[in-house]
């Protein structure tokens, strides 16, 4: 039945073998096994992610092999990130060692690369570490991402100035982005972080050109609420009101759009310079 693909069948079967012969060496296997192709790997961003847990422990329970433990992991980390749960993905990371994973990247048949095993728990792990706000570990994984996931390492580097932040080593932070951001087709959203810690470091002239320039370089206005927000918020600072209020009213204008909320304060916001106009 798995291995036609008959899963609605093999799955109560599965459930029979494993109360009548849990001990039995090559039932647990085909019964982990259907679990995983017959659920895990058919689980999705609407399944609830305490059934993805749930079934995912079940597989682990009967001790399966490494392919078996891999597979499981990382689709219980892809949907946790998915839903953006980092208490889950924080646990579930560490249920796999990073050195038994392959480094070599996966190859897709198009014939393009991918990311590496190794270097996605590296990206799970560091970013679980800087959402948990363990700066100092995160610097540490992500120096050795850096090192051993070439193709990635502007990615690992970023997350590594976003550690550095957290350190408080707010000078080399910007040193490292200034550097990230020196290629004249930076992605927007990484000159919108970049923007965001010169403002920390008071620097309001080059802030808000970094994320005037984030703006130019993207043409898909919905992705970019919260960037006018801030490019609104650094006017107010340059006490350009003008330019302040039609920043802010571009953000109610995407989110009346989208049908996404609109608080209070941005209304009171727009209310209060709308009158000087």
């Amino acid at each position: 039945y798995r291995k036609k693909g008959d899963f609605k069948n093999a799955i109560p079967l599965a459930e029979k073998l494993s109360q009548e012969h849990s001990d039995f060496e090559w039932a647990v296997r085909e019964i982990s096994w259907t679990l995983i192709q017959g659920k895990i790997q058919q689980f999705d961003e609407k399944t609830p992610l305490v059934e993805v847990v749930n079934t995912a422990n079940r597989i682990l329970d009967y001790e399966v092999d490494f392919l078996a433990k891999k597979l499981t992991v990382f689709r219980v980390l892809k949907l946790a990130k998915g839903g953006d749960n980092w208490e889950i993905i924080t646990e579930w990371v560490n249920k796999i060692d990073v050195d038994s994973l392959s480094a070599t990247p996966i190859k897709f048949q198009s014939g393009k690369e991918g990311w590496s095993d190794r270097c996605l728990w590296y990206n799970y792990k560091v970013n679980a570490l800087l959402k948990n706000g363990d700066f100092a570990t995160a610097k540490e994984y992500s120096t050795k991402a850096s090192g051993e996931c070439f193709k990635q390492k502007m990615f690992f580097e970023r997350l590594h100035a976003q550690a550095l932040k957290g350190l408080g080593e707010i000078q080399t932070a910007v040193c490292l982005y200034d550097k990230l951001c020196s290629n004249k087709r930076s992605d927007w959203w990484l000159l919108h972080e970049y923007g965001n810690l010169l403002r920390v470091t008071g620097d309001i002239e080059k802030a808000l050109s970094t994320l005037c320039k984030a703006a130019l370089s993207n043409r898909n206005l919905d992705m970019m609420v919260k960037l006018f927000s801030d490019i609104a918020s650094l006017f107010s600072l340059k006490q350009n009101d003008q330019k302040a209020y039609v920043h802010l009213y571009l953000e109610k204008y995407i989110r009346e759009k989208q049908d996404w909320p609109i608080s209070n304060s941005l209304n009171t916001a727009i209310n209060k310079l709308d009158g000087d106009f």
